[in-house]
């Protein structure tokens, strides 16, 4: 697309015609008088007048092309793939900006963060298109802000990084709903994002409201889309996958990932418990590490709080997660099951013998809703999925923090829970069995292990299995590529599917390779939601305060401070309740959507795409083009000069042939 910065002047335009018209006047300023002797001239010359209206022609294009590049020259041109417009003036820019932690690393070649390098570009980029009205909706609050002056975006605390997740889909539900009810003219949606697949949401349900939202706007108005995929700088990232506090010891699980390459690296991993620091420096083989460590604590503390960091690197959002402990409790978990062999399985798993802390309770589907969760970390359904009153008090115990595994029930009436369903059981061919060859070994319950060891999940082998429908995501698959292992967040808890059961006429899965660890981190997982020493994700609503509460920091790591508290990781006092908020746990994935994912996302709607290689020769999306027009008119004038030259005449090629000829040249010696 091509823009002009002056387009005052594109009026000389109209000068192309100029030489067109003294062309004509010349033609018309010669009267024609016929002479008989002419004809015999005309015949002789007949042949090559065809020639000749060929080259006057060229000559006038040239002449014609060159005039046309000096107006378009003066009228600075712009061409952008990004921006740029279909003509006429754009009253609107409606901006979208992902401050997720993701969006904190700094490309290689570059000193600065992908968030700031956008922040750069759009600025420039607002003043060559004549600085329309600004709006920034950015990523964190969702809230649409009016910017007086593009020259203060980097001053607003708006803009500032992050340890939140975006969400993009919804964030452009809302900017058109802004542009909408606003009335805000001719304007355009610019999303600024990396494309990290955990933030663009591959949830149909939300792609389908936000392309109907966008093909609500009269087609004047326009969506871009600005990845910014240049490759990252090497970054270490480290999260805590659980914590939690047997008697007078604390347990953390520690999980290092790095962004690339799977050459060995040492790194320094530094632990501040209670005020307390200590650094232990660890080995990475790969590219992930998973580590257990065991601290001591005073038997008569109620609770406590603590962090481990790495030392800084390509992005200070990931270097450091955080952690609160309370009193020791007990682990409870709820199945909700069928009389049959995978109850029984259920049963072992939950409650591992020689583990007094763990307990279980199991019961029919029909004493759910008589049955108290307060005390509960998980529930195992293996039932018909819940409706109504069932389904009501299952999404509230999620929504506390509770988590949920779904299994298949022997029959599976027509029904579905969060937007997940069942499908009909499907057996496998005579003497084959359903594998799972693809898991997810860094992240959910089949993660890998202590010193990055892979749970042994090949080793599945199933002769029946449940189909899984909608919109959760996947952990793990069959060898058809269909799910094994779903997961949906739901409020502050985590919902999963399994489509096959711990039962030998189904599956080998009641073996305890992988239901054991299946089961049990979960039940950690679930029993994060206890106590005076609580965990939440940043952005949700369990990292806030309640009415009444005053926050207040409480740890030492000063590496990520800010002015966003409620957008920021870290251990606070929230009245006298203890919170560890850390970062979504999906900001370490550096999985990115791709142009087909656009395309499917976007099917119907009038987007571009831009993609920003991280290269800072340019601050703005846009370039100026004159310089290849100057080169082009140069072109023009040469050729039309060439053409002009005249054709040496016969009686001068006589001449020259003859003083060339090798008599005159002897007569002359």
């Amino acid at each position: 697309m091509i823009s002009f910065l002056q387009q005052g002047v594109l009026w000389l335009l109209a000068a192309a015609i100029l030489p067109v018209l003294i062309h004509l006047m010349n033609r018309r300023r010669h009267r024609t008088v016929q002479w008989a002797a002419m004809s015999f001239l005309l015949e002789a010359t007949r042949e090559s007048r065809g020639q000749k209206r060929l080259k006057h022609l060229v000559i006038l294009t040239c002449r014609t092309l060159a005039i046309l590049a000096i107006a378009l020259v003066a009228a600075r041109p712009l061409i952008g793939g990004f921006f740029g417009w279909n003509g006429g003036q754009l009253d609107t820019v409606v901006l979208i900006l992902d401050r997720s932690v993701s969006m904190e690393i700094a490309p290689e070649g570059s000193s600065e963060s992908k968030r700031l390098a956008v922040i750069q570009r759009v600025k420039s980029s607002l003043d060559e298109i004549g600085n329309p009205r600004l709006i920034l909706m950015d990523s964190a609050s969702g809230s649409a802000q009016d910017i007086d002056s593009p020259d203060i975006l980097e001053e607003l605390s708006a803009v500032k990084p992050t340890d939140t997740s975006a969400n993009v889909p919804d964030l452009i539900i809302q900017a058109v709903d802004h542009i909408t009810s606003q009335k805000l003219g001719r304007s355009e949606i610019w999303v600024a994002s990396d494309l990290q697949a955990a933030d663009w949401k591959h949830d149909e349900g939300k792609w389908a409201s936000a392309r109907a939202a966008l093909q609500t706007l009269p087609q004047e108005n326009a969506l871009r889309v600005l990845a910014l995929l240049g490759k990252p700088k090497s970054n270490i990232s480290v999260q805590i996958n659980s914590s939690r506090r047997e008697a007078e010891e604390l347990i953390l699980e520690i999980q290092l990932f790095k962004n690339q390459g799977t050459q060995p690296v040492d790194v320094i991993l530094n632990y501040n418990i209670n005020g307390t620091s200590t650094s232990t420096p660890v080995r990475m083989q790969g590219q992930t590490l998973v580590r257990q460590e065991r601290f001591a604590i005073p038997a008569d503390s109620t609770s406590g709080y603590g962090y481990v960091s790495l030392t800084p690197d390509a992005n200070p959002r990931d270097n450091v997660s955080y952690f609160a402990y309370g009193e020791t409790k007990d682990t409870h978990s709820i199945i909700v099951s069928e009389i049959g062999e995978s109850r029984a399985a259920l049963e072992h798993a939950a409650a591992l013998p020689g583990v007094d802390s763990q307990k279980s309770t199991t019961i029919s589907p029909s004493e759910w809703l008589a049955t108290p969760t307060d005390q509960a970390s998980l529930i195992l359904w293996q039932a018909p999925l819940p409706t109504e009153a069932n389904a009501k008090k299952l999404t509230d115990f999620l929504n506390q923090g509770g988590v949920v595994i779904c299994f298949p029930a022997t029959t599976q009436p027509e029904s579905s829970f969060q937007g997940i369903s069942w499908e009909a059981t499907e057996s496998s061919a005579a003497n084959m069995f359903f594998v799972v060859p693809n898991w997810n070994k860094n992240d959910g319950p089949l993660r890998n292990g202590l010193e990055d060891r892979p749970l042994p999940i090949q080793k599945l082998k199933a002769i029946r299995r449940a189909g899984i429908l909608g919109d959760g995501s996947q952990l793990a698959t069959w060898d058809d590529e269909t799910s094994f292992l779903s997961r949906k967040f739901v409020g502050r808890g985590t919902l999963f599917f399994v489509s096959s059961l711990p039962d030998y006429s189904w599956s080998n899965l009641e073996s305890g390779d992988i239901l054991v660890p299946l089961i049990q981190r979960g039940l950690v997982a679930g029993s994060q939601r206890f106590g005076s020493g609580l965990a939440a994700t940043v952005g949700s609503d369990a990292a806030l305060p309640i009415a009444g509460e005053i926050r207040q920091r409480v740890d030492d790591y000063s590496e990520t401070l800010s002015s966003n508290n409620d957008y920021s990781a870290g251990v606070w006092k929230f009245g006298d309740r203890l919170i560890a908020t850390n970062r979504p746990y999906t900001e370490d994935n550096t999985t990115v959507i791709s142009s087909e994912n656009l395309d499917t996302f976007f099917k119907g709607t009038n987007y571009t795409l831009f993609e920003d290689q991280g290269s800072q020769e340019n601050d703005s999306f846009t370039q100026e083009i004159w310089q290849a027009i100057l080169v082009f008119m140069l072109a023009c004038l040469i050729l039309e000069a060439i053409l002009c030259l005249q054709p040496k005449r016969p009686s001068e090629l006589k001449s020259a042939a003859k003083t060339n000829s090798p008599s005159s040249q002897l007569a002359s010696s």
